[in-house]
């Protein structure tokens, strides 16, 4: 017998999220990993070796220093390609966060590096250090092929990653918007990675927000934007709170000053009118 599907409910888009992806877009040392790593059950996987050596929040674990224990006792001969194992590791590491129930928030730190792995290990399949290398003024047989492999990649840990269950962010850096002679947009800004790669992030990803540093006075203030510059920015967020806001981020509680944009402020109560006291009559005065 067949049984008829029950109704969907209601998509949440409203509270702090708790899964799909952030991209935290910044420039360097504008705090991106000090908030993301303030995240409730973060586990940083760090790219950027002893970029969070200074950071005291979460779980960091920095591949390149994983990489180096390694081959701490292993003859230099004999020793694994370091992009390879740095890629593998990522894997296992990635699977074990999703895995445990301790993480809540998984931080990539930064996808910067992690596409350069990726695109190096597809261009070596032919025999390239990196894809669209050129020779002779032209690039290499199979280059349409390359980048169509590395867009896959791309495209499907996205798609993993959204539908781990998990809040994930991603930390990236800015490309620049392009502009022509007449200051007009040739592209906005965006994410720093190669081809289409860095295109479908952006449309997957339930939030992208800025974070940059601005001087008040003798003051540096981080804070973290979801207004696009017009058409030179792709900062949005698809949860209600965060459309067009601009955060301040504390130094001392980063994700707090997050979270706080999402505490509905109650509503005050309208002033009860009480009813005006009788006024005594003044000396001497007469009544008509």
């Amino acid at each position: 017998m067949t049984t008829l599907v029950a109704a969907r409910t209601a998509p949440k888009v409203t509270g702090v999220p708790t899964s799909g992806l952030f991209l935290l877009v910044g420039d360097t040392k504008s705090g991106k990993t000090t908030l993301a790593a303030s995240f409730p059950g973060s586990y940083v996987i760090e790219f950027e070796h002893k970029r969070g050596d200074r950071i005291a929040f979460g779980r960091i674990d920095d591949m390149v220093e994983r990489y180096n224990e390694f081959i701490a006792n292993i003859p230099e001969s004999e020793r694994p390609d370091r992009n390879a194992w740095l890629l593998d590791t990522f894997g296992e590491v990635l699977m074990q966060a999703i895995e445990d129930p301790a993480v809540q928030t998984i931080v990539i730190d930064s996808v910067d590096e992690l596409q350069r792995l990726i695109n190096v290990d597809v261009a070596s399949s032919a025999g390239l250090e990196y894809i669209g290398e050129l020779k002779d003024g032209k690039e290499k047989e199979g280059g349409t092929g390359l980048w169509q492999e590395y867009f896959q990649r791309i495209a499907g840990m996205a798609d993993m990653l959204k539908e781990c269950g998990k809040l994930v962010v991603i930390v990236c850096h800015r490309r620049e918007a392009k502009l022509d002679k007449n200051e007009r947009i040739v592209k906005p800004a965006g994410i720093n990675v190669s081809g289409q790669g860095g295109n479908y992030l952006a449309k997957h990803a339930e939030i992208i927000g800025f974070m940059d540093v601005r001087k008040m006075g003798d003051k540096s203030v981080f804070y973290l934007t979801f207004k696009g510059e017009s058409e030179r920015a792709i900062w949005r967020s698809g949860v209600e709170e965060l459309q067009d806001k601009e955060i301040v981020i504390s130094k001392a509680d980063p994700y707090a000053s997050f979270a706080a944009a999402f505490v509905k402020k109650a509503v005050a109560p309208a002033p009860k009118l009480v009813p005006a006291k009788p006024q005594p009559a003044r000396a001497g005065s007469r009544r008509r």
